[in-house]
């Protein structure tokens, strides 16, 4: 290290002046000297660890900028992986929202169409309150038209009244001034007459003897009275009047608040229903949610499987390719650059057969300065070609592995997209399949509700089939019973009609016997036949009663026999259909069955197709490469 440029730097000159002015001592020279160079191998020590230190950090730089150069690399790959499954990522996004959209639409729609139907009905409701309204108006004004009218006739009947007794008023005016008039007037026994009568039975009282002062006091009872009348009837009009006033009001909100109430009960079953569709809706989603893990778990191991094919891809494509030496021409070789044969030891044919590839390098270097060739040269040539060959061999070799692993490849990658969109189609078939199977579940609930009222309906249906036979039974009994006492009528009819043919022969005897006896012994004989005529007449009116009787009795039976036969009939009718039902519906069971088989064997179809591709994408991986390419070293001086 140059030290005057380390002084300069650091300004260590002293200056002549100062030296001139103060003179040193040797051994002051020396301290200062050796001070100084104390501190100069101070100053090198610390330049020499900075030297280290700056080397430790390029080397580092390096390293790091090597680093740098294989992260970028290895995560070009992952970036493009990163965007592919983005991508899928997104379209599967999109699809849900769509179709979870397309959900929200149909609610909105289905919302709408209730608010319509809603605002319809209240419409309806509004219409038939104002029509009611009207009707109880009109029953009102009716009713009170009549009233008005009962009022009126009342009135006129009043003041008819009252026009009767003024005038009966004014005839007692006249007959009081004319006794008045007259002194010769017996007022006690008008006094005890008046008392006697009552005050409105004036047709009783004589005009004449009435008094002045019994018919002002008549007058003014007739007025309060009718007043008290008027009072009455004017009351109970107005208590009509204001019961009517006070109880239509709250007939009228009675009705408004039962519309107002149907109309609630209806919102809240609409709203009932709507939030039991969003439950279900949500346990549709949570039951897909397991599932989607599953295949969010099966496309991540095939993301994985993918990125080590890509990376083996790459490490492939990145093999290390060293370009041909340029090959020197005889002609155009300097003399200068020529060297003699003594460099190299003459060695035998098994030597240089022996000898590694760098002296063969060497030895052909050498060969392609020379101008001339010698006999061990030509053999190095030979040795050279031929090994030259075997190189080119093995690297056509290597080449056509390299083209089927790349062939290998792709067909795994286009095997691993038709797996992805086969996996994505039975996804979504197994989720239409699931939705199926819950409709079919659902299905199978309400059939095997149905069976159950089927089967109460049949139990109740066989109670009433026994409870029809025993009555079935019981009328034949009774059928046989008149059976038994009308051949026993017939019986007696006969007997009857035997003795009424006796009867007419004993009539036909008494005829002879009267024509030839005497009018006596004919009163005699008739007065002994007549009763028992009149007996036997009585006798068959009765029983042709009975059998009258007998005959409605067998009719009303009959009609209560062809009832019990029809709804024999029909019970029977009913019995088929619902024997035909429950099969149908054991078929119906039977295809979901085999229908939920089917399912469940495409379910293990498709994880046996994810475990086929997982195995085959591992068996990828484990295949090993060569001895051979794993040695570039051969390689890169004759490629």
């Amino acid at each position: 290290m140059d030290l005057s440029r380390f002084n300069r730097a650091n300004d260590f000159s002293i200056p002549m002046y100062s030296v001139s002015l103060c003179m040193i001592t040797k051994e002051e020279h020396q301290k200062e000297k050796m001070r100084w160079q104390h501190k100069i191998n101070e100053l090198e020590e610390q330049l020499k660890r900075t030297e280290e230190i700056n080397s430790q950090l390029i080397q580092n730089k390096a390293e790091t900028n090597k680093k740098i150069k294989e992260l970028e690399k290895t995560q070009k790959t992952l970036m493009k992986n990163n965007k592919k499954y983005q991508g899928k990522i997104k379209t599967v996004i999109a699809y849900e929202t769509k179709h979870y959209e397309d959900k929200l639409k149909q609610s909105q729609d289905d919302l709408a169409a209730m608010k319509q139907c809603l605002e319809k009905i209240s419409a309806e409701c509004c219409r038939l309150k104002q029509r009611k309204l009207t009707a109880d108006k009109e029953e009102e004004l009716q009713r009170l038209r009549n009233l008005n009218v009962q009022y009126c006739k009342t009135i006129a009947t009043y003041k008819q009244l009252v026009a009767d007794k003024e005038r009966k008023v004014e005839v007692l005016l006249r007959v009081i001034n004319r006794t008045r008039k007259s002194h010769s007037f017996n007022w006690n026994e008008l006094e005890n007459h008046s008392t006697s009568d009552s005050v409105f039975s004036y047709s009783s009282q004589s005009f004449e003897t009435l008094p002045h002062d019994q018919v002002s006091i008549l007058k003014d009872q007739d007025l309060e009275n009718s007043l008290r009348c008027r009072r009455l009837e004017y009351g109970n009009s107005l208590e009509k009047q204001y019961d009517d006033s006070i109880v239509i009001p709250f007939k009228i909100c009675s009705l408004s608040n039962e519309s107002r109430n149907n109309v609630e009960s209806g919102w809240e079953e609409e709203r009932q229903k709507l939030w039991n569709l969003v439950k279900e809706l949500r346990d549709r989603i949570n039951i897909l949610q397991p599932s989607k893990e599953k295949q969010q778990i099966q496309i991540d191991e095939l993301i994985e499987a993918n990125e080590l094919l890509e990376f083996r891809l790459l490490e492939f494509e990145n093999a290390p390719t060293i370009s041909l030496c340029p090959k020197c021409c005889v002609e155009k070789i300097d003399n200068s650059t020529c060297a003699p044969d003594d460099n190299f030891p003459d060695d035998s044919v098994e030597n240089m057969e022996k000898l590694n590839v760098e002296e063969l390098k060497s030895r052909l270097e050498f060969i392609q300065h020379k101008q001339t060739l010698n006999n061990h040269d030509r053999k190095i040539c030979e040795i050279i070609a031929n090994e030259m060959e075997s190189f080119r061999q093995e690297k056509e070799s290597y080449l056509k592995k390299m083209t089927e692993m790349e062939r290998k490849l792709l067909e795994t990658e286009t095997q691993l997209e038709c797996s992805e969109i086969t996996i994505e189609e039975k996804c979504a078939e197994c989720q239409a399949l699931k939705e199926t199977v819950d409709e079919l579940n659902g299905q199978c609930k309400e059939v095997k509700g149905r069976l159950n009222v089927a089967e109460e309906r049949e139990k109740a249906t066989s109670a009433k089939l026994k409870t029809v036979m025993t009555n079935y039974e019981s009328t034949m009994e009774l059928m046989n019973t008149l059976q038994q006492r009308i051949a026993m009528q017939e019986r007696e009819e006969n007997a009857l009609m035997i003795r009424m043919k006796w009867i007419e022969t004993a009539q036909k005897l008494l005829t002879r016997d009267s024509e030839a006896n005497t009018k006596e012994e004919s009163e005699s004989l008739r007065q002994k036949v007549l009763p028992f005529l009149q007996a036997v007449v009585v006798q068959n009116q009765q029983q042709r009663n009975q059998l009258d009787a007998i005959n409605l009795y067998n009719r009303h039976l009959e009609c209560q026999m062809e009832v019990q036969i029809e709804t024999i009939n029909r019970l029977k009718e009913k019995l088929q259909r619902l024997n035909f039902k429950a099969k149908q519906q054991q078929q119906q069971q039977t295809f979901e069955i085999e229908s939920q088989n089917q399912i469940e064997q495409l379910l293990s179809t498709v994880d046996d197709n994810s475990t086929t591709t997982v195995k085959e994408a591992d068996i990828l991986d484990k295949v090993p490469l060569s001895e051979e390419s794993c040695q570039p070293s051969k390689t890169t001086f004759f490629d």
